[in-house]
């Protein structure tokens, strides 16, 4: 929808003043946050040419970089003595803080160190980042592995886990060690009885016989000089799925038992490099897990614990050899998404349902696993359940979340764990490869273990993206919503952007795509997502056909899920190059997003898409038509869009032309050209209309108004699914209609956001009435942007993508008295905060360094005075309403408006 923007900003006489006024003389330009590839000291990557970034420290107003130089070493002492080895890009007249690798030819298991220096507004040059910030590369070529694939048998159904262990001899001198880790499904690595690392259900999910991830381990100050030992568990994950549902996943083309391949390379100061490697010599056990599956849970006997078996001095006399076997069949990629990680702990409260049968309720819906401390018998079997919900009596519910499963009778059942005791002292048992969606833990004890013996944790796992985004507000409902959908963002990112944490489990392209955009408000997700857009091209057939899970085993291709779905791929590609400013992730998917278009094209019918899934758990059903043909338009809108900013001209103008005729087609079957008005009178179908940009502009006023017949309608509440809860905020807030946008964001009874938390749900439910679904969705939850861009009125400049140059055009809802945003971009802390005094507006606004602003005037108000960070007072005299700010922390006071 054509946006109208007030153009007139203030002077250049006035942005010169703030610069003379509020600059240091003496004060030089600082770099601060140098990440490469978004990640500080990257360790383990396989990127040849990788990303540079940094941000401008300097809180002066009006700081702005104008070059920059960037260094790259294979030593700190080089870059002290202001050289570089590897590349020096030299003076940069650009304000990006962030290049491309462009230098010599990086090599494998290298570490290297680069620093950068800016200029800033005045051309003055500041010093070089100190100390330097190091990456490290894993294999650049595959070929250079050096271990062998094993495991410990060819049998899928063989259910204990396999615990792999050899010791090994390190040198005087040892200067640097790294473990190159596959190990599939998931693996955990112990140096000396040490576990490395933090993460769980490492690595991620891939279609492993397309891709392998593997992970990189500084594991220097594990080792001792002399003897060491080295311990490697794996489990199922998705590679070995042994647990029966309707995904069919222990059908996967890719499944194997359990398999190992690692190089441990040991640098020492002489410059010798020594590679100690799985193969035959590797020695494996049998040992206390006994069981693990995503769908069911563990079974896990700690009578049969192994002891220090990691340990260098441990007796493996009786361990068996290990087979060597085949590869998975994927390309081996270093993983430099983040690893999944404990976001948040829970203590809970506790309910007796009778002798030793207890209910632990974490007080929060989420996904992750738990932390068991218990003092009892040997043998005593402790059982646990997992659930979002009880029954009348406590007691845990599952049978709504476990539906889609097939576990056979006898076998362990769905979300449920078995701990045998080893007894005598305290025992503590954390879940390992699994995790679970819950609230609530029911743990039953054969014998009856007493509640003062019993201890548990709840660990919120997600995929560990740095927050970027806070939002707050005087209106406690949106600030219950908004940690709600936190909550389930979190929760269904696993490796991979799911739909649920407990039933599924599944990376639904729907879901990730709607949820997409919130994600990049909040988290810095890019390399999350370019990890998932990578699966989503292993996923492609050559006809550039997609299915609507990813990854898959083969369930998805032909079940309909249509374009509405599928457009993941040329969203999820496109809002990250809106966000990031980063022309890379265009280029990674440039080809497959064509074959994807041109893949469309060939399963239209005149130009409509008759397949599709719809606006899901809409109570209001639209055409599949209208939505599919909808984002068969944006899709081809999009790649031409991608097409110009690559420079294929031929490309941009054909799938222009396309987009023109697509939206020429829609227009005859859904527009009465009689009335000006859409003939399917849905909230989604008209907000389609409109935020898709189908709607000819003739007819944009009457499609507006009729969307707000539509809502007033329903007594303005949402009457629409997760389609047009993408759609409809979105164009009430472009018109200038947030008041009815508030509304239905603020309605407590059905159908509305704010039902669920009146039914005291703590995580976003996946359908209006929420009793027969999953409590833990988050396809419904793109409403929380409307918090951002509305409320804070922070809004991304699409000419200008990356927030070099961004909007804030903050809405004052009556009802609402104050308000808290902010949104770290790749430049630094965005803040749009304001608050009521009386019949006033105080405004806070930070516009980081190296970025500027333009600030628009709410309607009804005007700028009564705006002071900056040191108390300097501007000048107000200006006529516009919407005003250019150069980078700086100001103060402003909003009166009414005569």
């Amino acid at each position: 929808m054509k946006k109208n923007r007030y153009l007139q900003i203030l002077s250049l006489s006035l942005i010169l003043l703030v610069f003379w006024s509020c600059r240091q003389e003496n004060q030089l330009a600082k770099v601060e946050t140098l990440k490469t590839d978004y990640t500080e000291n990257l360790l383990g990557t396989d990127n040849p040419k990788p990303l540079l970034s940094w941000q401008m420290n300097d809180s002066s107003t009006g700081a702005q970089q104008t070059a920059f130089q960037v260094l790259v070493a294979s030593s700190p002492g080089l870059l002290k003595e202001g050289k570089a080895d590897l590349w020096d890009s030299g003076k940069q007249e650009s304000s990006f803080s962030r290049i491309q690798y462009n230098g010599g030819p990086l090599q494998s298991c290298s570490r290297y160190f680069w620093t950068v220096r800016i200029w800033d507004q005045d051309g003055k040059a500041g010093s070089f980042a100190d100390p330097p910030v190091t990456f490290e590369t894993a294999y650049l070529d595959g070929l250079e592995w050096k271990g062998q694939w094993i495991t410990n048998t060819e049998d899928t159904a063989s259910q204990p886990s396999p615990y792999f262990r050899k010791n090994i001899e390190t040198k005087t001198g040892l200067k640097r060690a790294t473990a190159y880790v596959a190990g599939l499904g998931y693996h955990e690595l112990y140096v000396n009885n040490q576990k490395v690392g933090n993460s769980f259900l490492e690595p991620g999910y891939t279609r492993f016989d397309r891709r392998v991830l593997y992970l990189t381990y500084d594991i220097t100050s594990l080792l001792s000089e002399g003897k060491n030992g080295i311990g490697v568990l794996l489990g199922n994950g998705w590679y070995n799925v042994q647990s029966k549902a309707v995904w069919y996943f222990e059908k996967a083309p890719w499944r194997k038992s359990p398999r190992l391949l690692m190089d441990i390379r040991l640098e020492y100061a002489d410059g010798s490099v020594e590679f100690i490697s799985t193969d035959k010599t590797w020695k494996y056990s049998e040992g206390p897990m006994r069981f693990n599956s995503l769908y069911a849970g563990e079974i896990y006997d700690a009578r049969m614990d192994l002891g220090n078996w990691s340990s260098a001095d441990y007796d493996d006399s009786g361990w068996s050899p290990v087979l060597l076997t085949a590869a998975p069949g994927g390309v081996l990629s270093a993983q430099t998404s983040p690893s999944i990680q404990v976001v948040r702990t829970f203590k809970p409260k506790v309910h007796t349902l009778n002798s030793g049968r207890y209910v632990f309720d974490m007080g929060e819906n989420f996904a992750g696993t738990a932390t068991l401390k218990i003092k009892g018998e040997k043998g005593t079997k402790v059982t646990m359940l997992f659930g979002e919900q009880v029954n009348n009596d406590h007691s845990v519910a599952i049978e709504i979340i476990a539906r889609h499963t097939r576990i056979p009778k006898g076998a362990l059942p769905f979300q449920t764990d078995i701990y045998y005791m080893k007894g005598g002292e305290q025992e503590t048992y954390t879940l390992r490869f699994t995790y679970h969606g819950y609230q609530y833990v029911e743990i039953n004890t054969e014998p009856a273990v007493d509640l003062s013996q019993i201890e548990m944790e709840g660990l919120f796992l997600s995929t560990g993206s740095d927050r970027v985004g806070e939002f707050r507000c005087s209106n406690e409902l949106l600030n219950k919503l908004y940690r709600a959908m936190i909550n389930s963002y979190l929760s269904n990112f696993q490796s991979i952007p799911t739909d649920c944490p407990h039933r599924e489990k599944n990376g639904w392209t729907g879901d990730a795509h709607i949820s997409s955009e919130l994600g990049m408000w909040n988290f810095n997700s890019i390399m999350a997502y370019r990890k998932w857009l990578q699966d989503l091209r292993d996923e492609q057939r050559p006809t550039g056909e997609l299915p609507g899970i990813v990854p898959t085993s083969g369930w998805g291709y032909h079940w309909g899920n249509g374009p509405a779905w599928d457009s993941a791929l040329p969203i999820i590609t496109w809002s990250l190059y809106q966000y990031y400013g980063d022309t890379t992730v265009l280029q990674e998917n440039y080809e497959a997003i064509k074959r994807y278009v041109d893949y469309l094209t060939t399963r239209a019918d005149k130009g409509i898409q008759h397949i599709g899934l719809g606006d899901w758990v809409a109570l209001t059903k639209t055409p599949v038509e209208l939505t599919s043909t909808g984002y068969y338009y944006y899709d081809a809108l999009t790649l031409s869009k991608m097409a110009g900013i690559l420079g294929n001209t031929e490309d941009q103008a054909k799938y222009a032309a396309l987009a023109e005729e697509i939206k020429t087609v829609f227009n005859e079957m859904f527009l009465d050209p009689a009335t000006n008005r859409y003939k399917v009178q849905t909230q989604t179908a008209l907000s389609c209309a409109i935020y898709q940009g189908l709607a000819p502009e003739q007819v944009v006023e009457n499609t507006i108004n009729d969307l707000i017949a539509c809502i007033n309608a329903k007594n303005d509440h949402p009457d629409f699914g997760m389609l047009g809860s993408k759609y409809v905020l979105n164009v009430l807030r472009e018109s200038g209609h947030n008041d009815l946008a508030y509304k239905m964001i603020n309605q407590k009874d059905f159908p509305s956001w704010g039902f669920w938390i009146e039914q005291g749900s703590t995580a976003l439910r996946e359908d209006w009435d929420g009793s027969e679904g999953s409590q833990n969705h988050i396809f419904l939850g793109d409403f929380t942007t409307w918090f951002f861009k509305a409320l804070g009125g922070i809004q991304i400049d699409p000419e200008n993508p990356g927030f070099g140059h961004f909007f804030i055009k903050p809405v004052f809802i009556d009802d609402i008295s104050f308000v808290e945003t902010s949104h770290e971009c790749m430049q630094g802390k965005i803040v749009s905060n304001w608050k009521r005094i009386e019949d006033k507006i105080e405004m806070e606004l930070v516009i980081p360094a190296n970025t500027n602003s333009t600030f628009d005037v709410s309607a009804g108000y005007k700028i009564e005075s705006m002071t900056g960070a040191k108390g300097e007072n501007f000048d107000t005299n200006f006529e516009s309403k919407a005003i250019k700010l150069v980078a700086g922390h100001y103060k402003l006071i909003l009166g009414k408006a005569e």
